[in-house]
């Protein structure tokens, strides 16, 4: 099922989904590509707020450098509330980092011997 729609229509807001390519006309519309069957591509403008369901190579995403992740690290983060015609949606109530990962043990040597020494740990966790 895809739940895309469904928010959007909750929500009361416009939306397209898979696209492939989109564009700002201006602040209040956007002009958004989609497939629309076989090579056939369909030219869509919507009126923004809106609920966009991507595809898969619709960005370039930009990853983070040393000193940017070092600047971001001691900023402090605002909490802020979602309005839509006047109504309040969602409000941010905090945000956590992701727990840290346990110990990681590598297991070496040749295939029958290294799934030997996997199922005794995995049955020594089992049993913790």
């Amino acid at each position: 099922m895809t739940c895309g729609p469904v928010i959007a229509e909750y929500l009361g807001i416009s939306h397209a989904s898979p696209v492939e390519k989109f564009e700002m006309s201006d602040d209040k519309r956007a002009r958004v590509t989609r497939a629309a069957g076989g090579s056939t591509k369909e030219i869509v403008d919507i009126d923004l707020p809106a609920l966009i369901g991507c595809e898969k190579g619709l960005c370039e995403p930009r990853y983070p450098t040393l000193p940017g992740k070092m600047k971001a690290k001691g900023t402090p983060v605002d909490a802020r509330t979602v309005v839509i015609s006047g109504e309040r949606v969602v409000t941010i109530r905090s945000y956590a980092t992701a727990p840290e990962r346990g110990v990681v043990t590598m297991i070496e040597g040749i295939p029958d011997v290294a799934a030997k020494k996997l199922i005794d740990a995995l049955e020594k966790e089992a049993l913790l």
